[in-house]
């Protein structure tokens, strides 16, 4: 849709060129001291680069010089544009050549990519390609689905990685943070040591770079040398890591039969448009983005100006090493642009965040660009002439009716012809992902599914501005425990324009915790019961602050609220009941660690429910005959000899007035901790158990 026509004459045209480059590759095969073997790939994503911080794209500090050697050596593409301004919706599109609303991903939190999506490193691995990924950041672990196909993908959590340490300042004070991350010399190191261990089968190596993302801490020299611009710094040192790769391709001979192609995910607002970072917009500040490729055959020093897509990337790479894309491909192959006499494409290039919908409601925001001309989709939408006016300060919409309706027109086509994305890549996030994603400033709301309806309403996004900045600095702060009473400060601020979002509330209540203040919680219990039943994580936290506030019931309605959503989640069922025994409300407590048996298959759990039946001070919830079924069942199996679990027997035991057994048991036990020398305090414990016994007096714990 929106392509231009092609005569038959301008088709053959584009296939001849195209037949002839790949000849021209196939030739240099058979060049003095290269090798037949089929080409392998070398993919580098930077995170977070535009394309004009880089100085072959006009970047004037010198933040790139081996990025630009390998733009000299091979192709640029000018205009390349990414789908989404944030990284796994982005690498999704690069990797399957597939729209967001097509391959389902549409945020960095709440959503997989799904295993019905076929992915560039699947198609080269069913070739025969010995498949790897160095892969920097948790946005892109293994739960996202991104690696699939990959044989083997390293990521933050590896036992053999480095997590990035930060320099950062505050009021005057430098301190030191890590941040679960993996730096560019981390990366740079595995892929070495891969390429040195490369044989004769052909290899895809994906390697992802991170630093360039907020909050830009490069390390010396680049710390000094880009002292006015420590982005720049940060592309500066991961240009200077990537240097070490292209110079091991060149060491170990393999250059001269590896494609590599180099792009970014998105690119950094650097407050154009009010936009510090990315994520929120889809203006070209973050959605432009570098393309270079080079390898054997290709032409040096090219620079194609016809404007592209990420979504091209995949089916144009596999084109130059043979082989056919999925069926399904979004993309088009770019092959036949890099020749002599290239045709005349216009590719419609489809942008969307989701955001300022997950954060503050509204719609899903889209842009769409045609050639020189760029659409965005919102309640007042915005019109732009690339050509003339390309940090799109000057909105056309007014001016220019008709191509406003046309482009409306051709994105609602677009959109609308799509086949449907898979219903599953909506995914809940457990509260450890959760935790590690709103770390690296991620929003992550419990509901992700965005309808794919261009239907506008809401607040205009050019409105939010404001609020989207405020809420990247609360968000900032809150990271890396800046100032806790001013990051409550801005969370309340947005909380009170915006009291039906989910992601501010939750980041309130955080910042509150961290906090020293006393809140009243019951408001904030309310609000989270109204606009996130589903977030576990966040009634953890009003429970929390509403023990802090001497709210006993809040607390436990929080918690209760809690374990509704997952009745499994250990420290939510300790804290219920440490408060309901401190309420005296045996019963309930009871009826807590009951209900937790039931629906979760665990040892430990069976052991609670045991003692607090043989211990509790009410008669009316103690059972000792079932404390003692429990017990005797779990100590028939591989937990025969768990102290704990014989201390909960022989508490059991003395309920039922059969003190001899306990007695017996518990001298077992005292015996095996003394001969394993354990602490005195742990020592004494047991004695008073075993005292307690010897005088025939059954244990009571309030």
């Amino acid at each position: 849709m929106g392509a231009r026509s092609r005569s038959p004459r301008s088709e053959s045209v584009r296939k001849a060129a195209a037949c002839l480059l790949l000849l021209c590759l196939c030739a240099a095969c058979d060049e003095p001291g290269s090798s037949a073997a089929p080409t392998n790939l070398l993919l580098i994503t930077l995170d977070t680069v535009r394309a004009d911080a880089l100085g072959a794209y006009g970047q004037a500090l010198p933040s790139s010089p081996h990025i630009d050697g390998l733009a000299a050596d091979g192709v640029l593409f000018e205009q390349c544009s990414s789908s989404s301004p944030n990284t796994l919706p982005s690498h999704a599109t690069l990797f399957t050549g597939l729209q967001p609303f097509s391959h389902g991903v549409r945020s960095n939190a709440g959503y997989a990519l799904t295993a019905s999506n076929r992915t560039l490193a699947e198609v080269l691995h069913e070739h025969g390609y010995r498949t790897a990924a160095e892969v920097a950041a948790q946005v892109l672990d293994a739960s996202t689905g991104i690696t699939q196909g990959f044989e083997a993908a390293r990521h933050v959590d590896a036992p053999d990685v480095e997590w990035q340490k930060l320099r950062l300042e505050e009021d005057g004070v430098e301190r030191i943070a890590k941040l679960k991350v993996r730096p560019a010399n981390d990366i740079t190191r595995h892929a070495v040591r891969f390429l040195e261990r490369t044989g004769s089968e052909p290899f895809f190596l994906w390697l992802h770079y991170y630093d360039p993302h907020f909050p830009y801490t490069p390390p010396e020299p680049y710390r000094q040398r880009f002292s006015t611009s420590r982005y720049h710094g940060e592309i500066a040192y991961a240009d200077e890591q990537l240097g070490v790769v292209l110079e091991a391709l060149d060491e170990l001979g393999l250059a001269g039969r590896t494609l590599v192609a180099l792009t970014s995910d998105h690119g950094e607002g650097l407050s154009q448009h009010g936009e510090t970072a990315h994520s929120f917009f889809v203006y070209e500040s973050t959605l432009r983005v570098p393309l270079v490729l080079r390898g054997p055959g290709l032409p040096q020093g090219r620079r194609v100006s016809t404007p592209v897509r990420l979504l091209d990337v995949a089916p144009t790479l596999l084109e130059l090493l043979g082989i056919a894309p999925p069926a399904g491909t979004q993309g088009r192959s770019l092959v036949a642009l890099m020749g002599e006499d290239p045709p005349s494409l216009t590719l419609p290039a489809y942008g969307e965040s989701a955001e300022l919908s997950m954060i503050f409601d509204g719609s899903l925001l889209r842009s769409l660009r045609q050639g020189r001309w760029k659409y965005i989709h919102k309640v007042n939408p915005e019109l732009y002439d690339l050509q003339t006016d390309p940090d799109e300060q000057r909105n056309r919409a007014g001016a220019e009716p008709a191509r406003l309706s046309d482009l409306a027109s051709q994105l609602e086509q677009l959109v609308g012809m799509a086949p449907a994305s898979p219903g599953d890549a909506a995914i809940a996030l457990d509260p450890e992902t959760r935790a590690g994603l709103i770390a690296l400033g991620y929003a992550a709301a419990t509901e992700t599914e965005i309808p794919d309806t261009l239907t506008l309403g809401g607040p205009d996004p050019s409105t939010l501005t404001e609020d989207a900045e405020l809420f990247v600095l609360a968000r900032g702060r809150l990271n890396f425990h800046a100032a806790p009473e001013q990051t409550v400060d801005l969370f309340q601020q947005l909380w009170e324009r915006h009291p039906d979002s989910e992601v501010i509330l939750e980041g309130l209540v955080t910042a509150l915790a961290e906090s020293d203040a006393v809140v009243e919680v019951e408001p904030l219990l309310r609000a989270a019961l109204e606009i996130a039943p589903q977030n576990g994580p966040l009634f953890l936290g009003l429970s929390h602050l509403a023990e802090r506030a001497r709210e006993t019931g809040s607390a436990i309605d929080a918690l209760e609220r809690a374990l509704e959503l997952d009745p499994c989640v250990t420290t939510l069922s300790a804290a219920l009941t440490k408060l309901l025994r401190a309420e005296k409300r045996y019963l309930a407590e009871v009826e807590l660690l009951r209900m937790r048996v039931e629906r979760c298959d665990s040892s430990s759990y069976r052991n609670d429910y045991a003692w607090a039946l043989a211990t509790s001070p009410d008669p009316a919830v103690r059972d000792a005959d079932r404390a003692v079924e429990l017990m005797e069942s779990i100590l028939s199996g591989a937990d025969a000899e768990r102290i704990e679990y014989l201390d909960t027997l022989a508490a059991a035991y003395a309920e039922r007035g059969e003190f001899a057994r306990a007695v017996e048991l518990m001298q077992q036990v005292v015996r095996r901790l003394e001969g394993q020398s354990a602490p005195e305090s742990v020592l004494a414990l047991f004695r008073e158990h075993l005292a307690a016994f010897e005088a025939s007096e059954p244990l009571r714990y309030p």
